[in-house]
């Protein structure tokens, strides 16, 4: 196809509206900035038919008032096809609406028929309830399969009563076998890391740190989310380590420009690498990459045992993420 052809749009055609309900939008994480790149890039044949409009999760799309009179929601409610956008957004209980879709019993009617694209489960564990069920009966499609990240997500959405396909997170759809084979099997020279300052151990991140300084000739910091630098400051003899700024396009610039291997315990940090073509380490500290190294296969190392990375790093692995391509393509292909 010529490439001008694919931004022009053809007389005749109907526009649909599409909404992508986006998790980038307020949030202060990149990793979902890394998400949004991907579905715009995994999704973009089913966007290029329609005018897209971006609204919130992490934050209230509208309020009470605005449902009544804003013009924009009733744009929304009507549109033809509405996307709620992964990360960990579902809960067994949206009494709490902390990191999952941030929506109430009032204010859910808008979102009516969206279809889940690449979610997983947020970390409440309690026992499902009625709101829940009423919100998610307002606002999940039964038309349409919905895309889960994970088998854990999958469960949790059948309690609910809606039919899913374990897709995993749309970062991983454009990571093929050909990809991966073109990814280092030995150790580069130089590393970049990452550190999760909501999460924090200063005994077990300061040993991982120790052991790639003494292993790699440089060391970099990239700084995923506002929380991290702070928590890089508490950590002693970090002064010699180099700091990629929080921008998105300043890591994948230097991921694109320079030969390094990826060591930390943001996944999004560690996908947005092997995007790139480098050999990464995820070290696992909580359950959302313990469950997607289940299904996609990882190289993933527990914090509890970082002692190990040392022997890790110095050894030659192959990365060989599992995607299941006919699972996105039968999702793609519903529309």
């Amino acid at each position: 196809m010529n490439k001008s052809s694919e931004i022009l749009f053809k007389h005749g055609n109907e526009q649909k509206k599409i909404v992508l309900f986006d998790v980038s939008v307020g949030s202060m994480n990149l990793g979902d900035y890394i998400i949004m790149e991907s579905i715009y890039q995994e999704i973009r044949s089913i966007l290029n038919s329609g005018y897209i409009l971006n609204m919130p999760t992490h934050l209230t799309p509208f309020n009470f008032i605005q449902i009544q009179r804003d013009f924009r929601a009733n744009w929304v409610k009507k549109s033809d096809l509405k996307f709620i956008c992964g990360t960990d957004l579902i809960t067994s209980s949206m009494f709490h609406t902390i990191n999952q879709l941030n929506v109430h019993l009032w204010t859910c009617s808008p979102l009516c028929n969206s279809v889940l694209l690449g979610v997983g489960n947020s970390w409440h564990k309690e026992k499902s309830n009625l709101y829940t069920k009423l919100i998610y009966n307002k606002i999940f499609s039964r038309e349409f399969l919905h895309s889960v990240r994970d088998r854990e997500t999958q469960v949790t959405l059948k309690s609910f009563g809606f039919d899913s396909i374990v897709t995993g997170c749309p970062t991983l759809w454009g990571i093929t076998p050909e990809l991966c084979r073109d990814i280092p099997k030995e150790k580069s020279d130089s590393v970049v890391f990452t550190l999760t300052g909501s999460n924090p151990d200063e005994q077990k991140d300061y040993e991982m740190i120790q052991i790639l300084k003494k292993n790699y000739k440089k060391v970099y910091f990239w700084i995923q989310t506002a929380w991290d630098y702070e928590y890089f400051r508490t950590i002693p003899d970090t002064e010699d380590i180099k700091i990629i700024l929080p921008d998105l396009s300043a890591y994948g610039e230097f991921l694109s420009n320079y030969d390094v291997d990826y060591v930390g315990t943001r996944l999004h940090g560690g996908i947005y690498a092997i995007q790139h073509k480098k050999r990464a380490v995820i070290i696992a500290i909580d359950s959302r990459s313990r469950d997607m190294a289940k299904v996609n296969n990882f190289n993933l190392l527990e914090r509890d045992s970082v002692g190990e990375l040392n022997k890790i790093i110095n050894g030659n692995f192959e990365t060989n993420i599992y995607v299941d391509f006919d699972a996105v393509d039968k999702w793609k292909n519903q529309f």
